[in-house]
């Protein structure tokens, strides 16, 4: 019963001198020998005998010898005709026999097609197929830097390719040069910018936008800057959450808005400034909240806004302006001041006659 398998092969030409060329004096031979379970053999030396025939089912061997070879990872090296000199002209077809320690002789036999300077194998068959070794692989390069390099393109017709965690991709996630296009698939977990910017403008959902950093937060646009939430939209900050756009700004939410920021809060707009909610609208900073707009400035909410500072909220248009402190100081400042109800209006004050203005 054959133990053993010859699953690749490559054979070059060494010639001795160019005054010589025409007769190659030794032959190279690389293979990879498999047990008859389909493995890698063990380590170890292994008695081979080479044999070359002028027919692919002949007998009798017009050259032969046997080497003791030493294999390693189940690759065998031997340089043909190092024993026995291998006198060949390779003017007519050749098959290499191989036979391993006293097993009959692998078939087929290999066929050895003479070129100028080497005989390689044109095809890799088989259903499982090993390339064993501990350096890299390149394909159109002669110098690959990585376990497998390709100078080319690749075509993948069915399949896919699969990546360490198990996943596989069966579809380009890329458009060259524009960067992660997050629209074209489903998520399943949460984003993980690692160091890198949304930069094209718009970021939209039709159910929740939930964005939350255990740091800083930054997003930036040279155009408009849109935050679109069909229910929710939540940006929470461990640090600064800072908002910047060079033209217009717009914050929409189907239902609550949530905005808040351990440290200081930015929101800046070139141009025009909107935050639209059904719900409610908070905007929170454990210390500065800072909202600017060179044009108009909108916040409108379906329930109830909530601005919340822990030092100081302050609000400003031209020469007016309003100013809250924690220690419960409100600075109303301006021109002329109108305080008017279609009802009521009630002002209270334990320093006021009656105590209010009414």
């Amino acid at each position: 019963m054959k133990s053993f398998l010859i699953l690749f092969f490559i054979c070059n030409l060494i010639h001795t001198s160019s005054l010589q060329a025409q007769i190659p004096k030794t032959l190279s031979y690389q293979g990879i020998l498999l047990n008859n379970n389909g493995q890698l053999v063990s380590n170890g030396d292994y008695l081979i005998t080479f044999k070359v025939y002028d027919d692919l089912l002949g007998d009798t061997a017009i050259w032969e010898e046997t080497q003791n070879l030493s294999v390693t990872d189940g690759i065998i090296n031997a340089i043909l005709g190092s024993v026995s000199p291998l006198n060949l002209s390779f003017d007519d077809p050749y098959w290499l026999g191989i036979t391993i320690s006293n097993e009959s002789e692998m078939k087929p036999r290999i066929e050895l097609t003479s070129t100028s300077y080497s005989l390689n194998s044109k095809q890799v068959k088989g259903e499982t197929n090993f390339f064993p070794g501990n350096g890299n692989t390149g394909i159109g390069t002669t110098d690959p830097h990585e376990k497998l390099e390709v100078n080319g393109t690749i075509l993948s017709t069915n399949g896919g390719f699969k990546f360490p965690d198990g996943s596989i991709q069966t579809t380009a996630a890329l458009n060259s040069g524009l960067g992660d296009n997050l629209g074209n698939h489903t998520a399943t977990q949460d984003i993980n910018m690692n160091g890198y910017n949304l930069t094209n403008g718009n970021i939209l959902n039709e159910v929740n936008l939930n964005v939350k950093s255990g740091s800083s937060m930054s997003f930036e646009s040279g155009n408009n800057l849109n935050l679109v939430g069909g229910s929710y939209i939540v940006l929470l900050s461990g640090n600064t959450l800072d908002m910047q756009s060079q033209n217009n700004m717009q914050l929409i939410s189907g239902q609550d808005l949530n905005i808040q920021s351990q440290y200081f809060l930015g929101l800046t707009s070139g141009k025009d400034f909107n935050i639209q909610s059904q719900g409610n609208a908070g905007l929170a900073s454990s210390k500065d909240l800072n909202i600017q707009s060179n044009l108009n400035t909108g916040i409108s909410a379906g329930n109830k806004i909530t601005l919340e500072a822990v030092d100081e909220i302050s609000i400003k248009c031209g020469n007016a302006s309003i100013t809250l402190l924690k220690n419960g100081d409100i600075t109303i400042k301006g021109t002329n001041i109108l305080i008017e109800g279609s009802s009521n209006v009630v002002i209270k004050s334990p320093n006021l006659p009656g105590n209010k203005i009414q």
